[in-house]
């Protein structure tokens, strides 16, 4: 079964992603599990394939896959679904010159870049980070946009249903690959600690999801990148998986022979340099 559009050309978000699918050359949606980025890159992949665009994909739950699967990969095994530290910091070494290097090499205005960026407990965080590189430039451009997409609690608890009913039935491959309800929880709590250490809970903190905490915390991660807000406030009616996304013209992996390179170097990083940066993720 397609995919459908489901945002409506007159609503906020149908706006955004209406004006992003013209004027962007990288979009990236930001923001921890459980809050609706797949369906969102799905209903953006559609209006920019809908306006001739080719769309390119960089998404953490695949590219974690080529180097949890490698065979350099076995000191670092993924437990209770929780990805290693050492794979989440080869990972991060990659993506900016990944994203660089199909900048160059797809130079045609037709061509555009979506890609999911968790950076909650230090996935893809380096995306996000100011350094004195090429691919700052690119990143930090105004044809370069983050989406963090922020459901009221309504919608939040529709998601942790569907995400409950794909982890027992999924209808799509890549589903399989989702973060579990159990780790939706806890990535959670690693959004309160951030925003703790930020001084963005107030003066009584709690475990429940609040959107304008979580809001606040991806706009102070995200200070150094253009970004938008999308407040989600209606459950769509999905009938397809989110991960059906169309023709899609490619998607940014690493090589075997890059995995093996970077995992290599994380070898001899120290244990707890990894596990720092894992804690200290939140610090951009």
């Amino acid at each position: 079964m397609r995919a459908t559009l489901l945002l409506g050309s007159d609503s906020a978000i149908g706006r955004e992603f209406a004006r992003a699918a013209v004027e962007c050359r990288c979009v990236f949606f930001a923001g921890s599990p459980g809050v609706g980025k797949s369906l969102m890159i799905q209903q953006l992949a559609l209006i920019a394939q809908q306006r001739g665009r080719a769309v390119h994909l960089v998404r953490w739950d695949v590219v974690r896959r080529v180097f949890e699967t490698h065979p350099a990969a076995t000191r670092y095994p993924e437990v209770d679904g929780r990805t290693h530290s050492a794979i989440r910091w080869a990972a991060g070494l990659w993506v900016r010159d990944a994203v660089l290097r199909w900048h160059l090499s797809h130079p045609e205005s037709a061509d555009l870049l979506i890609g999911e960026t968790p950076l909650v407990g230090n996935r893809f965080v380096e995306l996000v980070q100011p350094r004195e590189d090429r691919a700052e430039d690119l990143l930090r451009a105004e044809a370069t946009e983050f989406f963090v997409p922020v459901p009221s609690v309504i919608v939040r608890r529709g998601i942790q249903r569907s995400r409950e009913e794909e982890t027992r039935r999924p209808r799509h491959e890549q589903e399989r690959a989702n973060a579990t309800p159990r780790m939706l929880n806890e990535l959670w709590q690693e959004v309160q600690r951030a925003s703790e250490g930020h001084g963005l809970l107030g003066a009584r903190p709690g475990m429940d999801y609040r959107p304008q905490t979580y809001a606040a915390l991806y706009r102070r991660l995200l200070h150094a990148r253009r970004h938008t807000v999308l407040g989600i406030d209606e459950l769509l009616p999905v009938e397809v998986s989110a991960q059906e996304l169309g023709v899609v013209a490619g998607e940014l992996t690493p090589s075997q022979e890059q995995a093996r390179q970077l995992l290599s170097e994380v070898d001899l990083c120290e244990p707890e340099e990894l596990e720092r940066a894992v804690l200290n993720w939140f610090w951009v």
